[in-house]
């Protein structure tokens, strides 16, 4: 056999080479299974300030006049978190497919935002006044009501 003649030509394969690439393969793929998920935060001064791709991440729960509306939400498991102010007392036609529940009925949101209310988070909920509830089966969340402060918070299950 000529060295000359590529035909005939070898490269050592490396063991070492094999099992370094095999292994950065697997804790990549370990990286990206371990992330759950891109998140993404918004806000916008108002519903009219939203384009059509961004109330797809809203839901049909927030009224046309909705402001300071502040959005997470995870792009691989579609959860979400949504809050907004509305005026004067809350559209009930937009609730009307939902059904109030008490805060021991609700599941505590997947995800966290710093502007997310303390008192709506954790590993259960406590009883707070200041909230009215309901499950919204049709929007797959919850949905919690201030009515002194006028703000809805909205989160996926």
């Amino acid at each position: 056999m000529s060295a000359n003649n590529p035909q005939q030509r070898t490269w050592p394969v490396r063991p070492l080479w094999v099992f370094n690439g095999l292994l950065v393969a697997a804790l990549l793929i370990a990286g990206l299974v371990m992330h759950g998920g891109e998140t993404v935060e918004k806000s916008f001064p108002s519903y009219a300030k939203t384009s059509a791709a961004e109330r797809g991440w809203l839901t049909p729960l927030t009224p046309p006049t909705a402001t300071g509306i502040r959005l997470k939400y995870d792009l691989d498991t579609n959860h979400r978190i949504l809050t907004f102010s509305y005026p004067g007392s809350f559209d009930v036609q937009l609730i009307q497919h939902c059904r109030q529940v008490t805060a021991g009925d609700i599941r505590r949101p997947v995800l966290t935002a710093g502007w997310w209310p303390k008192d709506l988070s954790g590993g259960s909920l406590p009883v707070t006044p200041r909230h009215s509830f309901y499950e919204c089966r049709a929007e797959n969340g919850f949905l919690a009501l201030d009515a002194r402060r006028n703000k809805a918070y909205f989160w996926s299950y």
